[in-house]
């Protein structure tokens, strides 16, 4: 009997991203690059690298007062080419959608006494935000620029900014100086992060 191969749909599924266009409102620019593309917005600007057989294309869109992007590979019959081809057409989606509303990423403080909030250096200034948790010290990150942090409340620290891959790694920062633990459940939780609770063993 013959043996039927199964070859993974990945690179299929990255090019079927790659063809679907962009929606760009009026009020974002593009500058298309050799090397690279430059998104901006009224919520900031955000670059990225372009491989060089990445070609993108813009053409007024018939239904609104902004354009379509698409984004095509110079041989899609070339794996990188084609995994690659989604890859950036999703990034570029992203950008657009992070300089008109914005990326965010949600932190929850949980354990007695854990708190933060927004405040400024005492030597230098900068913006920076301000943990308690559970060290005899407060914890401070100095806030990326680009970055907006607000704290709505103690034990809420909300990011926000354009670029997605630096509001995430920013939380992602905070969240690794006391990750959730699972006995009782105290940590720094990112987004709607769970996690299993375990029970102690009475000996």
């Amino acid at each position: 009997m013959l043996r039927t191969r199964a070859f993974s749909t990945s690179a299929r599924v990255l090019s079927y991203i790659g063809k679907q266009p962009i929606l760009v409102p009026e009020s974002v620019k593009l500058q298309i690059e050799p090397t690279q593309v430059v998104v901006e917005g009224p919520l900031g600007r955000v670059q990225m690298a372009k491989p060089d057989f990445v070609n993108i294309a813009s053409a007024p869109d018939t239904m609104s007062s902004g354009s379509v992007l698409s984004v095509s590979v110079n041989d899609a019959t070339v794996k990188n080419q084609r995994a690659m081809w989604g890859t950036i057409r999703g990034l570029i989606n992203n950008h657009v959608t992070g300089v008109t509303d914005g990326h965010v990423a949600l932190l929850t403080l949980v354990g007695t006494g854990y708190r933060a909030g927004v405040e400024k250096d005492a030597h230098t200034g900068a913006p920076i935000v301000s943990v308690r948790c559970g060290f005899s010290h407060p914890v401070n990150f100095v806030i990326p620029e680009g970055i907006e942090v607000t704290t709505p409340i103690p034990t809420r620290i909300l990011i926000r900014g354009p670029d997605k891959q630096q509001v995430k790694l920013f939380g992602a920062s905070i969240r690794l100086k006391r990750p959730p633990e699972p006995y009782k459940g105290k940590g720094i939780y990112l987004d709607d992060e769970t996690i299993t609770r375990k029970t102690t063993k009475v000996k």
